[in-house]
């Protein structure tokens, strides 16, 4: 079986997308992470077919975030936490994970994405790019049309 995995802070956010993925592609599995830890240890037991990730989301669970607190740690820069999707991508691309089998899917301006991205040391070249605010039909068709892409050596 053929899995995504789907990383983002607000799942319920995409439900319609993957409902109209799984009417493409039954076979497909998506599972979801909500943030850049959680998505770290997932693809650590098992890389998936496509990864579809958030720019903007915490690299902690909220769990893993209150339990630093009461551990007294200090609360990470607002930079660190909100660009949790590129730390999972810098994690994913030093391990050798095929670029075209990633998808940015976040509602920041893939401009800025990739300011952000180039300002903290990641390359997004060859990276697929599809804005929240795209028609879900189409978001649909573009990440379906991924999932049987070649893997990029």
């Amino acid at each position: 079986m053929t899995e995504i995995l789907w990383v983002d802070d607000e799942p319920w956010f995409l439900e319609p997308l993957q409902e109209k993925i799984r009417a493409r592609l039954p076979q497909v599995s998506i599972a979801t992470c909500v943030a850049g830890s959680e998505a770290l240890a997932r693809l650590a037991e098992r890389p998936p077919d496509l990864l579809v990730l958030d720019v903007l989301m915490p690299v902690q669970t909220i769990e893993e975030i209150v339990a630093d607190a009461l551990a007294g740690a200090e609360a990470p820069p607002d930079e660190s936490w909100r660009l949790g999707g590129l730390k999972v991508l810098q994690e994913v691309l030093a391990k050798g994970f095929a670029k075209a089998r990633i998808v940015i899917y976040s509602i920041v301006r893939e401009g800025d994405a990739r300011e952000d991205a180039l300002r903290n040391g990641v390359n997004l070249e060859g990276i697929r790019y599809i804005h929240k605010e795209t028609d879900l039909d189409e978001a649909a068709a573009l990440i379906s049309g991924m999932v049987g892409a070649p893997k990029q050596s």
